[in-house]
């Protein structure tokens, strides 16, 4: 890409890359939208498990997709979804899920200095009421003020997207 700057902006795992870059490469981050996000992204150790056995494998990716669409989804989004991750082999699920778990920047946030927006997910309380484990991790990225505190569970990891801000 022939960009100089960009605005990156992350679900869960593209979060996690967002923030790497802004570590890595900081003059190339305009901004960050973290959607999902945690300055340490723990994985729910009973999804691992799942994830980690080619005969429980489909179950973690129903697990997945159940934790990753509201009740308002349409049905035809959470079927496409549920077939692109059968799609994916169980061995790179299982990695995808284990760079996740072991991404911890907790204790370098404070050198992002890119503007950073932290999105709330939707229906976090839903998660919450079937006792679904979370993970509550601080945000220190200077967000357009202070820090926050972000409430976060394993979902359906996702790339990064770039968009341009020339």
């Amino acid at each position: 890409l022939d960009m100089r700057r960009a605005i990156f902006v992350g679900h869960s795992m593209g979060s996690a890359v967002a923030m790497q870059v802004a570590l890595t490469a900081p003059t190339r981050v305009a901004a960050l939208v973290l959607v999902g996000s945690a300055s340490r992204l723990r994985v729910n150790p009973a999804l691992m498990a799942l994830a980690a056995s080619p005969e429980t494998y489909l179950q973690a990716i129903e697990r997945i997709v159940a934790w990753s669409f509201g009740r308002q989804a349409p049905p035809r989004l959470v079927e496409l979804a549920r077939k692109r991750m059968a799609e994916t082999p169980q061995a790179v699920l299982l990695r995808d899920l284990q760079a996740c778990d072991q991404f911890d920047i907790s204790g370098r946030l404070g050198e992002i200095e890119a503007p950073a927006l932290p999105a709330a997910e939707p229906e976090q309380q839903r998660h919450q009421d079937r006792g679904l484990p979370e993970h509550t991790q601080r945000m220190g990225t200077r967000p357009m003020g202070e820090c926050c505190t972000k409430t976060m569970r394993r979902g359906n990891p996702s790339l990064a997207t770039i968009s341009s801000d020339s």
